[in-house]
């Protein structure tokens, strides 16, 4: 079961790693950001060419929007083969097995609370599919939501803290219901589970300086936050939910591009006329949003 739950963790790095990373789709095809390239006619300046049915909807020189119908599925898949043998495995006791359920459930509701809030209406897998099947129908977006919810409800009485990094957490469970809360309009139970994050947790916003960085006076906090080394550190209280990638087998070759693609980027091969560096971005931001992970 914990095996099936590592492919559930595995495939969320995909969408922040390796070159052209999905996440860059998400902030341009959202009111976050637009494309800041002008050089080419491939990325997404005009929206309404590039998501037409026919269109390349998975390409790192176009846009990765058919890569999250694809791993959406696959994530499902992956956590309803836990929701539906979950009795086929043996467990020391009721809160070992409901805990790994919980779990489940966490992954199944992270990836269709993206893909409502992508496509809308979208067809609801709540068992493990174990033979062809061509009878799929799509299900309101409300009605996903709430069950969501109601899973989500059940993992955040068992699934706890106390657990390795990359597991899923209380306070990813909770901070994702939050989320469902949220777009379900059901904001007093937002409040209440945002609290739970908030004030139930070991989590908090980081005052002091830490890590591998915190005898470095010339740097300050927000310095040490962002070091890769500090990430996943038990002293950093700011990590809900780590999607980690180390350097070891199974690594994306190269690790985070997103510095590279989504934020002013120093390290340009373009000068002024007169010889000086120039800062390039490709990606304009109108606000900033976080999701509620943590990237190594």
């Amino acid at each position: 079961m914990r095996a099936t739950l590592v492919a559930c963790a595995r495939n969320l790095r995909n969408e922040y790693f390796g070159d052209g990373a999905p996440w860059i789709t998400e902030q341009i095809f959202s009111e976050i950001a637009v494309d800041g390239t002008t050089d080419k006619s491939g990325p997404a300046q005009d929206l309404n060419l590039l998501i037409t049915p026919d269109a390349n909807l998975n390409s790192v020189d176009f846009n990765r929007i058919g890569y999250y119908w694809d791993e959406g599925y696959k994530g499902i898949k992956y956590a309803n083969t836990v929701i539906s043998r979950i009795d086929a495995a043996n467990f020391k006791d009721e809160a070992e097995r409901n805990s790994i359920l919980g779990s489940a459930y966490f992954h199944r509701a992270f990836r269709y609370y993206r893909l409502v809030n992508q496509f809308g209406d979208v067809p609801l897998l709540l068992n493990e599919v174990t033979t062809p099947r061509v009878d799929f129908y799509t299900t309101k977006r409300e009605v996903i939501l709430q069950k969501m919810k109601t899973d989500l409800e059940f993992a955040a009485q068992w699934v706890t803290d106390n657990v390795n990094k990359g597991e899923v957490t209380k306070g990813a469970v909770n901070h994702l219901l939050t989320k469902v809360n949220l777009a379900l309009g059901k904001f007093d139970d937002a409040i209440a589970s945002a609290n739970a994050v908030i004030n139930g947790s070991p989590y908090a916003l980081m005052t002091n300086r830490f890590g591998a960085t915190r005898a470095d006076e010339t740097r300050n906090l927000i310095w040490d936050l962002h070091r890769p080394e500090n990430k996943s550190l038990g002293e950093n209280r700011e990590g809900i939910f780590m999607v980690i990638d180390r350097q070891m087998d199974g690594g994306y070759d190269g690790g985070m591009k997103i510095m590279r693609q989504a934020v002013p980027n120093w390290g340009s091969n373009i000068n002024t006329p007169n010889g000086k560096k120039v800062l390039t971005m490709e990606l304009i931001w109108r606000s900033h949003s976080l999701i509620f992970m943590e990237e190594e």
